[in-house]
């Protein structure tokens, strides 16, 4: 199992080097986030973490045809047909990936005992959403970037994995 958690880093750090310096910026705006309160507390929590935050960015969408975008676009239209085959199975592997990455997050709210915080939040946001709870597992599985809300309360309600015994 060791394997696959190099992997998993290695796609990880792929995909963020590349989407979010080189491929987001073509279709989104990125503009820092303003000096306040919601950028205080996130900047408090990845110090007292030690996670090495650089910069704070929220993006707008510009996906309109506004300048000469089309013609990115209607490339990037022929080669989804073209790799329809590949999408598909990459596309089933970043849900995997994701949905493994969502469990991780989730535990690591449990480790910061903010299980009950976090359990009240997913389900607001499935209310808010209007989400139904229950899906089918095999259909969530290459759907879903996002484990359905049940199973994720459920392992929220699980005991913390131990890493060392394994």
């Amino acid at each position: 199992m060791k394997h696959h958690s190099h992997f998993d880093t290695l796609v990880l750090l792929f995909i963020i080097t590349i989407y979010a310096d080189y491929i987001a910026p073509l279709f989104d705006k990125y503009v820092p986030l303003q000096e306040g309160e919601l950028k205080s507390r996130i900047e408090g929590l990845a110090k007292s973490l030690s996670f090495p935050l650089y910069k704070l960015q929220i993006f707008y969408s510009s996906f309109g045809f506004e300048q000469e975008k089309p013609v990115l676009i209607g490339l990037i239209v022929i080669l989804q047909f073209i790799f329809a085959p590949y999408n598909e199975l990459i596309s089933f592997l970043m849900v995997s990936l994701g949905r493994r990455f969502e469990f991780q997050a989730d535990e690591f709210a449990k480790k910061l005992d903010k299980t009950e915080h976090l359990k009240s939040s997913l389900i607001k946001l499935h209310k808010d959403n209007l989400s139904f709870p229950m899906c089918d597992w095999l259909y969530s599985a290459f759907h879903y970037s996002h484990p359905p809300l049940l199973e994720r309360l459920r392992a929220l309600d699980a005991p913390i994995e131990d890493k060392k015994r394994q």
